[in-house]
């Protein structure tokens, strides 16, 4: 957390790395929250859920159709924060337009005349992107060009110390959404403390909505 908010100061790029539900995108918005981009945009886009073509697009649209066409999310990311789940499933040519982007120049699909930009772009992945730089499939000036902020977010099995805070906000989460309330004793609280989480702040989630809405007793 010292080190996210010490990288929010700074307009350059950021690679946040980390297994699935380890809070990548939390400390993506907290990273927005913490700098002085924190009144304009925050766009957020997992690059995993859409086909190539689609995805490109949506990035950066097209300059046949852009006056008939919403603005993209490039474009809405102007002077505030692109955010990108799952970076390593950016196709070759989204990929080159983003790290122009990076550098100051927006670059709209079926056009070569750049226009000047400025947004914070933070990226996220699950996977090492160096295999991929090898095996070609991801450039390596923008990894380094992402790379040159980053931040690791270790699973929780590694900071136990933060599962009980997050057991307590989505209990509250899902006792407030579904009226019904719960309390758990010391014990168990000590055992979700000690359980490994294997699925991480999804997981919790998961397993507090499962508490508030099928335990028979209010003491658990």
């Amino acid at each position: 957390l010292a080190l996210a908010k010490r990288i929010a100061k700074y307009p350059a790029p950021v690679l946040l790395t980390g297994e699935p539900g380890s809070g990548k995108s939390i400390i993506a918005q907290c990273i927005h929250n913490e700098s002085l981009a924190r009144r304009n945009a925050f766009v957020s886009l997992d690059c995993s859920a859409w086909l190539p073509e689609t995805l490109d697009n949506m990035l950066f649209g097209n300059y046949s159709t852009r006056k008939d066409s919403p603005a993209c999310l490039a474009e809405l990311a102007q002077d505030g924060t692109l955010y990108l789940e799952h970076v390593e499933a950016l196709p070759m040519e989204a990929q080159y337009k983003l790290l122009s982007l990076i550098q100051g120049k927006f670059l709209h699909n079926g056009s070569n005349r750049p226009v000047a930009a400025s947004v914070r772009v933070i990226a996220a992945t699950e996977t090492g992107l160096a295999p991929r730089i090898e095996q070609r499939l991801f450039r390596g000036d923008l990894y380094y060009a992402l790379s040159a902020l980053s931040l690791e977010l270790p699973p929780l099995r590694r900071r136990k110390e933060d599962i009980l805070g997050w057991v307590k906000f989505y209990l509250g989460e899902w006792q407030k959404r579904y009226n019904r309330y719960v309390h758990l004793t010391n014990g168990a609280y000590r055992f979700l403390q000690d359980y490994d989480w294997p699925g991480n702040l999804e997981q919790v989630s998961n397993v507090c909505q499962r508490i508030v809405l099928l335990t028979e007793k209010r003491n658990i």
